[in-house]
């Protein structure tokens, strides 16, 4: 995997999108000699926003398990929903309530 400083990259930036793109290549760009970010291609994207969205919904399952095995009660989904003044799944994008907690705890 190539690295290459953010100031070079600005310089060679359709090369590096070119080398992602078609050559099946990753590069990571630093700064000060810390890496910073990195150039994936869109096939490398969505594979990893796959396996996040799958792993959410792995750690989504394994907390209800331990909220119940905790004598938690379960509740009807849209009951829940309601009471929490959450929107219709579809329209959140059929994303968890936890699964949107955590992105707004990882973002801040």
């Amino acid at each position: 995997m190539e690295k290459i400083s953010v100031t070079k990259a600005r310089a060679l930036l359709g090369d590096i999108v070119n080398k992602v793109a078609f050559g099946n290549e990753r590069v990571i760009l630093d700064r000060a000699g810390k890496d910073v970010a990195a150039v994936i291609s869109i096939e490398d994207l969505r594979l990893l926003e796959r396996l996040v969205e799958e792993e959410e919904d792995r750690i989504d399952i394994e907390e209800a398990k331990r909220t119940l095995a905790e004598g938690g009660k379960a509740a009807p989904y849209e009951e829940v929903r309601k009471e929490l003044g959450l929107t219709s799944r579809a329209a959140s994008g059929g994303k968890s309530a936890a699964r949107n907690r955590r992105r707004s705890k990882s973002k801040a």
